[in-house]
């Protein structure tokens, strides 16, 4: 369902992970990359409850860490949509949570995907630069 959804948007994905716990390697039609993980899944990864979309970056070497910590600080002031991060090992990373115990609407997962996608393009220029 959720690799068609990402066709009907323009973005590519492969899949990866375990019958388990599944998840999808994205390419958006911005060329922003992606990882979709799957999770509380049920019939070994067929029924799934939950999706977390996440991107990820190396940190940039012009960039400082107090200076990259207080950038991703204002992101995640002026955009609630999705939370930026350090990851344990200092890259700076995006994440978006989504609950789907009842299932998507097929639209509403398509602006999801989308907003997503402007998203890590909105991070990487105003946390990376």
């Amino acid at each position: 369902t959720v690799e068609s959804g990402l066709t009907a948007i323009g973005a590519s994905s492969e899949r990866r992970g375990t019958a388990d716990r599944p998840a999808l390697a994205v390419t958006f039609a911005n060329n922003r990359k992606a990882a979709i993980l799957f999770g509380s899944c049920e019939r070994e990864g067929a029924v799934c409850k939950a999706i977390s979309i996440q991107a990820g970056w190396t940190a940039p070497a012009n960039v400082p860490a107090d200076r990259l910590a207080a950038n991703i600080q204002r992101f995640n002031q002026r955009y609630a949509f999705s939370r930026a991060f350090l990851t344990a090992d200092g890259r700076p990373a995006l994440q978006r949570y989504l609950t789907a115990d009842y299932g998507f609407i097929r639209g509403n997962l398509a602006v999801n995907l989308l907003v997503f996608a402007t998203q890590s393009e909105r991070f990487a220029a105003e946390v990376l630069r």
